[in-house]
């Protein structure tokens, strides 16, 4: 599936528990619906690169918890 955990766009730093998307194109309501709310397919999903991990159901809600404590 096609999300932002297995996203060549999608910034992630552990050690802060930060996640972000680094994709120029994305629009506000497409950032609400895919990175925000975590609903697959985004139109600007790309291959991630070798050095890129991907993470775990487990990591990716502990990275989505600390930013909802944050607002």
């Amino acid at each position: 599936m096609k999300n932002c955990c297995n996203c060549g766009y999608c910034f992630t730093d552990l050690s802060v528990n930060d996640i972000e998307c680094d994709c120029p194109n994305i629009t506000g309501d497409e950032l609400q619906k895919h990175f925000t709310e975590d609903q697959p397919n985004c139109i600007h999903w790309k291959e991630q690169e070798n050095e890129n991990k991907i993470l775990t159901a487990k990591q990716v809600k502990k990275m989505f918890e600390a930013i909802e404590n944050n607002r």
